[in-house]
């Protein structure tokens, strides 16, 4: 928990820095990159988790990766990091930017499962409804899960909405549950 609390401190840093120089995007776009560099390469988690390997190297590793490319204000979080030992929250400050963007931008992320494949246009109309229902711009992330029958379940952070026919299926089952203890309990 408390490497999160730093990650989020050098992210808030890194976004408002970005945001008086006007370069919000070309930093998300860093960021963005850097997540799918680390989702790609487990090689380089475990490089910048290792307390073994030296903060140098860490940060010889990202420069190689991302030096050209990324913007001055990445380069500086690289930097700044690698200067504090702190390369070991990398991971973890790249996804606090990415969650401070979108929270700033009014963007959630749904996780949708769904029972079987609704295709292109079904995730859009889906996508559309969550939408209208939140009064926020929604990022999706999809799965199918046969166990669910019919029907979807989306998570938007704490919130679930099951509108599966497994769901329906469980509260019907709870509420006679329910209705045959009060039958039980009132004789």
């Amino acid at each position: 928990m408390r490497s999160e609390k730093v990650a989020r401190k050098y992210a808030t840093a890194l976004y408002e820095r970005a945001e008086e120089r006007k370069s919000l995007d070309r930093l998300s776009e860093d960021f963005d990159a850097a997540r799918n560099a680390l989702d790609a390469a487990d090689d380089l988690r475990r490089i910048l988790q290792s307390p073994v390997v030296k903060s140098e190297d860490k940060r010889a590793v990202l420069k190689e990766i991302f030096g050209g490319k990324a913007s001055e204000e990445f380069v500086e979080g690289i930097d700044l990091l690698a200067n504090k030992e702190r390369l070991d929250v990398f991971e973890a400050m790249v996804d606090a930017y990415r969650e401070l963007r979108d929270r700033r931008a009014g963007v959630v992320e749904a996780d949708v499962a769904t029972a079987a494949d609704i295709g292109e246009d079904g995730l859009d109309r889906l996508k559309q409804r969550l939408e209208s229902t939140l009064d926020k711009r929604v990022r999706m992330k999809s799965t199918i899960d046969e166990k669910l029958i019919g029907g979807f379940t989306a998570r938007v952070d704490d919130t679930v909405v099951d509108a599966s026919i497994a769901g329906k299926l469980r509260a019907l089952k709870k509420r006679f549950a329910a209705s045959e203890s009060g039958e039980t309990s009132q004789a």
